[in-house]
């Protein structure tokens, strides 16, 4: 096997493979042999079919099949050991004619895409914010009502309020047929706000008009409060007449001990004033997260954009049309390509800096991290920590998952970058309110 490489600039090369029957004669024979002693024919005993019919009936296409695996072993073994450094994978010229029955001597072409050659310099120049997200007040005081309602009670009342749940009787029509449901559940808080007045201050017994139209923007609403088809709904809406038997009204649970214990355990918090004090430092853990993810993307953006550096563009487009999972156009590829060259010189960057500090993640930390997931998801689904024995268990059954532990590995090696980055530049620390912060980061987008 002979193997060459010819370089097109500085982001293309092309390697040459010529192959003689020498190369790949020894491995046919050997699979055609072992083809022999499986192969079964009418006439013959499993084994004893003569080679020479074997050879006839298969040696095109393991003579293709072997050459292919030696080219694919060829080439990135040439690539290893010579250091390239390459993006995506090589393409092979497509266009060769290969005559693989007559053939024995070939030569094959595979371009290839070259990774930039590019420095990255980062010093107390590059100046970014870390955003110190403080809570509102409001904000504290909705989630104290919110913890009050979750621990509410529904309690049956005489007369409508905006927020109540009613059970109606339906009346109505749609064209020449006659609508009625009995006892459908009418929620105040998912109607239109005009219509919702309609219903306030009424009363058991009472009756109200009113077009599914002005009732909900959901066609799938309209339909199931009137028991017809979504399909069958009209433009016009349609007049009902819902008659109130009974309302029902979450009254939220007072500010007791009961509720601070049911709500973080049993004396963590004694009063209204330390459930507050709680109630910010759970958004305030929230919220830095926030903070973080913005400074991160803020760096990433800067130095994507600073760091300027070509890629093989045309090669790029014709990989990605070949490796794509589902079948896309030049067009389509065109269309999305920025933001995958974006993407892809992030990777880059943050490769270069890796490398550049020495980066690395050891097992224990993978280990942690993956602890450290696992907790933030059952924490979502109000269960406590697990013992550390069965913990481990489940830590060591998700990094038996290449995709999740490839997944842990480069969150903590993204997580050094960025580490690495605010080491080397300078971070101004700002305090923003939360409204601030989510205008300054809807007005970014």
């Amino acid at each position: 096997m002979d193997i060459t490489k010819e370089l097109v600039d500085d982001l293309n090369a092309v390697v040459k493979i010529k192959l003689t029957a020498d190369d790949y004669a020894e491995k046919v024979n050997k699979t055609l042999k072992d083809q022999q002693r499986q192969a079964a024919m009418p006439g013959f005993r499993k084994g004893k079919v003569p080679f020479s019919m074997v050879k006839k009936m298969y040696g095109t296409s393991i003579k293709a099949q072997e050459i292919n695996q030696l080219l694919n072993e060829g080439i990135y073994k040439y690539i290893s050991e010579n250091e390239l450094d390459i993006l995506g994978n090589p393409l092979p010229n497509e266009e060769q004619d290969i005559d693989w029955e007559n053939q024995e001597s070939f030569e094959f072409e595979y371009n290839l895409g070259l990774a930039p050659s590019f420095e990255v310099k980062l010093t107390k120049k590059n100046v970014f914010t870390q955003y110190n997200i403080v809570p509102s007040e409001q904000m504290i005081d909705d989630q104290i009502k919110e913890i009050c309602s979750r621990y509410g009670k529904m309690e049956t009342v005489d007369t409508v309020g905006a927020e109540d749940m009613l059970s109606v009787n339906v009346a109505g029509t749609l064209g020449d047929r006659d609508l009625a449901k009995e006892n459908a559940t009418l929620a105040l808080v998912r109607v239109n706000e005009d219509a919702r007045k309609l219903f306030v201050d009424k009363k058991v017994g009472e009756s109200v008009k009113v077009n599914t139209n002005d009732l909900f923007e959901s066609k799938n609403e309209q339909a199931s409060l009137a028991g017809v088809e979504e399909s069958e709904l009209v433009e016009e809406g349609i007049e009902l007449t819902l008659t109130i038997n009974t309302v029902s009204r979450l009254v939220p649970a007072e500010l007791n001990q009961e509720l601070f214990d049911k709500t973080y355990g049993e004396g963590v918090v004694s009063s209204v004033e330390e459930l507050r004090a709680k109630i910010r430092e759970e958004f305030s853990s929230y919220l830095s997260k926030e903070g973080e993810s913005k400074l991160k993307n803020d760096i990433i953006e800067k130095l994507v954009e600073k760091i300027t550096f070509d890629l093989p563009n045309e090669f790029l487009k014709k990989w990605l049309l070949r490796v794509s999972e589902k079948p896309l156009t030049l067009e389509q590829i065109e269309a999305d390509y920025e933001n995958y060259a974006k993407g892809l010189k992030w990777q880059l960057i943050e490769n270069k800096i890796i490398k550049d500090n020495d980066l690395k993640v050891e097992l224990d930390e993978v280990k942690e991290k993956t602890k450290e997931l696992i907790n933030i998801n059952m924490r979502q689904y109000g269960q406590p920590e697990l013992p550390d024995a069965e913990m481990a268990g489940i830590i060591d059954n998700v990094l038996k998952n290449e995709e999740e532990r490839k997944r842990v590995y480069e969150m903590l090696y993204e997580e050094k970058v960025i580490n690495a980055v605010k080491n080397a530049c300078k971070v101004d620390e700002k305090e923003i309110s939360y409204d601030d912060f989510v205008k300054l980061v809807t007005e970014n987008k």
